[in-house]
Order: C-alpha cells, then structure tokens, then sequence
C-alpha cells in the first residue's frame, strides 16, 4: 500500500493533538534536520509501507514537549510509533530478574529532577554545539529541554 509521510505524520499527529508547531526537533542517527525542510521532503515522499524494503530512515525521530514520533519496522513494513513521556510504568511488574519497575521509575524520576533543577553547568555549550547542527547525546537533548532552551 502506498503511503505519502507528511499525510501519514499528520495523522498519527492529529491522533495525538499534536501539530506542525509542536515540533521541536526532527533528527536521525546522523544529525538534526530543519522542521520545515522535514515537512518539504515528507510531503514529497510517497513510499510502500507494506513488507519488503524499508523506504523511510529507521532512526527519524520527531520529538515534542511532551513525547516523540519514532520509525517502527517489521521485515520492511514500516509506520510511526508515539511514545509518549507521561507514560506510566505498571506497578509490580518485573523486567528481567534486576530491576523493579518502581525502581526504574523512581530513578528516572531522580534523574529528571535533578537535571531541571541542577542543569549541567554547560548547557550553554550544549545549546551552541546544537545550534551549529553538532549531534548531541539524548542526555544533552533532554538538558537543553529541561533549561528552557528547547
């Protein structure tokens, strides 16, 4: 089945009440890319969607406030995946034989605590090397979004 990006974006956006100026970031493991370039280029992509080859980056990230469209592929059929980041993590459950999941969620908690009230002392640098279309680590992306400079 053919596809075109920008309409299946919009969609899985719309699902989500989510629009074009929510975007804050549009990135693959090579780098950023300009939020209206990203629009540009997936308007003009019209790929099958179905089993085979992949057509769309598997890495192409769109990332909001509050979540993040993710590329989702099985054996060449692809389609967006929204994670959302006030997911809540089930209680009593077990991953592996290491870790509750209460034990996951308070760290993570910790962290993000911490990071918003404590931002690396080089955010600004971060922010900078961001700026200059440098890649940076998701724990730079997520201390420039708790600083307020995303």
């Amino acid at each position: 089945m053919m596809k075109n990006l920008y309409e299946e974006t919009r969609k899985i956006m719309e699902k989500h009440d989510l629009h074009e100026r929510d975007i804050l970031l549009v990135y693959t493991k090579d780098g950023i890319m300009d939020t209206e370039r990203f629009i540009e280029r997936a308007k003009e992509l019209n790929y099958d969607c179905g089993y085979g080859i992949t057509y769309v980056e598997t890495s192409l990230t769109v990332l909001f406030e509050d979540g993040r469209l993710e590329r989702e592929e099985y054996d060449g059929a692809e389609e967006w995946r929204y994670i959302s980041y006030n997911a809540t993590v089930p209680h009593g459950r077990y991953f592996g034989d290491l870790f509750s999941c209460d034990y996951a969620r308070e760290h993570m908690e910790e962290k993000l605590k911490e990071m918003s009230e404590n931002p690396p002392d080089n955010v600004k640098e971060i922010f900078e090397r961001f700026k200059a279309g440098e890649k940076i680590s998701s724990d730079d992306l997520l201390s420039l979004q708790k600083s307020g400079f995303l």
